[in-house]
């Protein structure tokens, strides 16, 4: 294990891990504050650096630092304290001595410096406080940059570091740090003594801070950042499911006073794996607070991290092997869209998903076509802590309620707009079965012969026009409630396990525009994912046209032209094939029709609905159920309604039940009041 995911070393032991992100002088500067550090210290005759200071005694900021001399045996580096007035506007005036109580330690002003130290008053009445420190002597930035050579933003380049109190990165870096002065020559150790004492004296409140929280499991609010290094583990709680990313910083907001923890994740864009950035929000507290109980806490110190790390690792696996496009049972929640508080932060609002769902990062993001190959084995994550970080979430659309569940992370574990949780996600339980179909043998074989023929991809039919007449088109006719959708939904794109995109006449609307573009993006994601359409309740685009109304006419023209080139299976339901626009005819190339049922037909849709089982009685009368003269529909409300009683009885379901049912819908039809069949 990397040392940076060591626990903490214990009581009185500074913490090891990687520090805050360090700047450059430059970067870290108040708008206005003037800085020059190579003009404030130079290295003189002798070996000796003394500060250039100008006839008002003050820094000279137009200083040059001249060439080493000849004598390269420089002494031990030595400390320069600098002192700033606070102007107001982030602007601060940095001077070479007091304006007001001398510092005990100004006397070292005029002496060799290696590092300069800055401190800052808030007026005449305040103390001087520690706010700066700027290294800039080569044997100590040599171990510097050993020490935090993996550090984001700390160039290797650079001549100097500016460390601003409280000394973050040196702080997580304390046993790195030690064990690398320790290890370094009597020469260098000579540079960086005064450097070492220094950083103790600041850093003790914290190292007890930390005693604290690894003896009691608590910590002050001012404290937070001492037990978040970056590059460790985070865990944080995402609606009861387990989030891991590794730690890149925190930061927090002058104003409300809380506190952010920014972490990575691996996310899957279509195409490759790529960093995903996650933010939660701790709020500010008074007093101490125990660290599990934080919004965010560092894995290491969670109780149950044995179990959390073996449930996320399996689940990192199970995300590796989602990568591409794929046809899944879903059932749980995903976060849908999202809202601002009162405060104007985001908020998600969550919503039950259910059903088969399209897992399809590539689309979601409107690549068409070629999306390539996922990665191969030898690029995906392999040690334990890369597969730890795999996102919990993934981009999906829902076919139940043709939506899209997608994202990335914001702040307060938020996400814009949506996503699915992969521990939701399971393979599907195919039903082959075709004995549900209310149809003759013939018709039956018929139509799942063009399902399959379709799903060989056997057939090379095509018109004379290049991408015309490429699909198959079978239209299912008949009245409500004798399975023409069922045969679509349960058992075609079952049996050819492609995902079935059902659209109603009702979602597409009427506005000529609209339906244009809902048509197009659904032959288009039909397309990509080798779906079989169903357009349920088609009477509105298969009416034959006339002069008198218009804007049925443009509907019409317009499904018949996109019709001619979509190269996928459709299937198109309507109650009235007589009123069908004579265009059409050369189009379909299958029609099924459905009677009305049977007697027998009745009483197989019966036994469908009730299988045998713990809930239903055995003694079941088939005929008599059959004898009432009820479509598919009808059947199943009866079977749902006397269900519910049986339950509401605690009774398991029997002909009772049934029958009390039947006659209650019975007497409503009688009286010419609405059934409760829906």
């Amino acid at each position: 294990m990397p040392a940076s995911q060591q626990p903490s070393p214990g009581p009185g032991k500074p913490p090891t891990s990687i520090p805050e992100r360090l700047l450059t002088p430059d970067e870290m500067l108040p708008p206005g504050e003037e800085w020059a550090p190579k003009s404030k210290t130079y290295l003189g005759e002798g070996g000796t650096d003394r500060p250039a200071t100008n006839a008002k005694g003050t820094v000279d900021d137009e200083a040059e630092d001249p060439a080493p001399a000849g004598n390269t045996q420089e002494v031990a580096a030595k400390v320069q304290y600098l002192y700033g007035d606070d102007l107001g506007h982030g602007r601060v005036s940095w001077k070479a001595k007091p304006t007001h109580p001398d510092d005990p330690k100004s006397d070292l002003i005029n002496k060799d410096s290696g590092y300069v130290v800055r401190k800052i008053s808030q007026g005449v009445n305040h103390p001087w406080e520690m706010h700066s420190v700027i290294v800039r002597r080569p044997h100590i930035m040599k171990i510097l940059r050993q020490i935090l050579s993996d550090y984001p933003g700390v160039s290797p380049v650079v001549d100097h570091l500016k460390l601003d109190s409280p000394f973050k990165p040196m702080f997580h870096h304390w046993d790195d740090f030690c064990q690398a002065v320790e290890q370094s020559d009597d020469f260098t150790k000579q540079h960086v003594e005064g450097f070492v004492a220094l950083l103790k004296e600041e850093l003790a409140p914290y190292f007890e801070a930390l005693e604290n929280a690894d003896s009691h499991n608590i910590i002050e609010h001012q404290n937070l950042w001492t037990i978040f290094a970056p590059h460790q583990l985070v865990w944080t709680d995402l609606k009861q499911h387990h989030s891991i990313g590794e730690l890149m910083r925190t930061d927090l907001d002058p104003v409300t006073g809380a506190f952010f923890v920014v972490y990575n994740q691996t996310a899957w864009d279509g195409f490759t794996l790529t960093s995903e950035s996650g933010v939660v929000r701790i709020p500010a507290f008074t007093g101490t607070s125990a660290i599990t109980g934080l919004a965010a806490v560092p894995l290491l110190r969670k109780p149950d991290a044995g179990d959390i790390t073996k449930v996320v690792l399996d689940r990192g696996r199970k995300f590796l092997g989602l990568l591409g496009c794929h046809y899944r049972e879903y059932l749980g929640f995903g976060s849908s869209e999202w809202r601002a508080d009162m405060l104007g932060r985001p908020q998600v609002e969550w919503e039950a998903v259910s059903g088969r769902v399209v897992l399809d990062a590539a689309l979601w993001h409107g690549k068409v076509g070629d999306r390539g190959e996922p990665p191969d084995a030898d690029s995906l994550p392999k040690t334990d802590q890369e597969v730890l970080i795999c996102s919990p979430l993934i981009k999906g659309y829902s076919l139940t309620s043709k939506k899209w569940f997608k994202g990335r992370i914001l702040a307060d574990q938020t996400r814009n707009t949506d996503k699915l949780f992969v521990d939701n996600v399971s393979d599907i339980i195919w039903d082959d079965s075709s004995s549900g179909l209310v149809l003759n043998s013939t018709e039956k074989d018929l139509l799942l012969g063009f399902a399959q023929t379709k799903l060989s991809g056997t057939t090379e039919f095509d018109d004379l026009v290049r991408g015309k007449g490429k699909g198959v088109i079978i239209l299912l006719s008949g009245p409500p409630g004798v399975g023409k959708t069922m045969t679509v939904e349960s058992k075609v794109a079952n049996m050819m396990r492609v995902p079935l995109y059902p659209v109603s006449a009702g979602e597409l609307g009427s506005e000529a525009t609209r339906v244009e573009s809902q048509l197009r993006q659904a032959l288009v994601y039909c397309k990509e994912w080798n779906a079989v359409l169903l357009l349920d309740e088609s009477d509105v685009f298969l009416q034959e046209r006339n002069v008198i109304d218009l804007r049925r006419n443009e509907l019409v023209s317009i499904f018949l032209r996109l019709l001619e080139y979509y190269d996928g299976m459709m299937f198109l339901t309507t109650n009235r094939i007589k009123t069908m626009d004579p265009a059409f005819q050369s189009r379909i190339d299958l029609t099924v029709h459905y009677p009305d049922l049977s007697k027998s037909s009745r009483a197989s849709v019966w036994r469908n609905f009730l299988q045998p089982g713990e809930s239903t009685s055995t003694e079941i009368d088939f005929d008599e159920l059959a004898s009432h003269a009820l479509n598919g529909r009808q059947i199943k409300n009866t079977v749902k309604l006397a269900k519910m009683l049986a339950i509401r009885r605690e009774q398991a379901l029997h002909m009772d039940h049934l029958r009390q049912i039947l006659q209650l819908s019975a007497s409503q039809s009688a009286q010419g009041m609405t059934s409760y069949y829906l």
